[in-house]
This record gives C-alpha cells, sequence and structure tokens, in this order.
C-alpha cells in the first residue's frame, strides 16, 4: 500500500460503516486483528465526531480519508471542512484514559478513546481544514 489509499464519504452515520469496512479491507494484511480493531474504533470515533460535532449533523458534506504505510507504520489522515476543534482538542492535552474512564460522561471523552486506540494522534487546523492523523507503529516499542 505505498501510493495512499483514499477515500471520500458524505457526513452520514451510514457512510461511517462505508468507512469502517474501507479500513478493514486496507489494513487487513497489514495489522494484526487487535491493531486493526483498534484502529477501526478510533477511526469510527473520529469520524462520528466529525459528523456530530464539525458537521452538526449536516448530511452530504465531505470526509477525506487517506491511509499510508511508511517507516514501519500505518498512518491514517481524516480531513474535513466542518467547525473547527476546541482549543483543547488541538493541544490533545486530554488526561490518560485509565484516569477518566470510570469518571467520564458518555458524552465528551471521544478523543481520549482514539488516543486510548492508537500509537500516535494528532489533530490541527490548516485554512479551512481540520485535519486528524492516526498513527499505529506496525513494531510496538516496549519500554
Amino acid at each position: 500500500m505505498n501510493p495512499p489509499s483514499q477515500l471520500e464519504i458524505s457526513s452520514t452515520y451510514t457512510d461511517v460503516r462505508r468507512a469502517a469496512g474501507w479500513l478493514r479491507d486496507q489494513v487487513g494484511t497489514l495489522l494484526d486483528v487487535g491493531r486493526a480493531d483498534d484502529l477501526e474504533l478510533a477511526a469510527v470515533e473520529a469520524l462520528t465526531n466529525v459528523v456530530r460535532h464539525a458537521y452538526l449533523e449536516r448530511a452530504g458534506c465531505p470526509i477525506k480519508l487517506s491511509l499510508h504505510q511508511s517507516s514501519g507504520k500505518v498512518e491514517l489522515v481524516i480531513r474535513d471542512y466542518g467547525v473547527p476543534p476546541r482549543d483543547d482538542l488541538l493541544s490533545l492535552s486530554l488526561p490518560d484514559f485509565d484516569d477518566v474512564v470510570e469518571e467520564a460522561p458518555e458524552s465528551g471523552s471521544g478523543m481520549t478513546l482514539i488516543r486510548s486506540c492508537v500509537d500516535a494522534a494528532a489533530i490541527h487546523r490548516a485554512g479551512d481544514e481540520n485535519i486528524l492523523e492516526l498513527t499505529i507503529f506496525l513494531h510496538r516499542r516496549t519500554s
């Protein structure tokens, strides 16, 4: 998968499900089942957040996904043109998932869930575009 694989979907929950299937097909030979599950969960949460928060559940808005493999990692990039993320999300200065899982409200902990599923996550705004980068290392580093 050396040129990036790309998919454009619309801002609907049906298309979020379609993107999950596309992602699973793309990473099937790259990641073991557990890591593929992690990336899929992070992607579905991120895409659901785009539909709900960036596009305010307005159907028909574009969401672009690209998947790259290089230098021992798989990176999923999600782009949208909706409402910019809050400043605290841009910094990703969120508590560790283990610290908040029991006290977190159902809504509002999406980025924490995403971070717990991937090895690295970054979100930023470039012009009118929100860009979320999710990374899974092919060979996890151990401490």
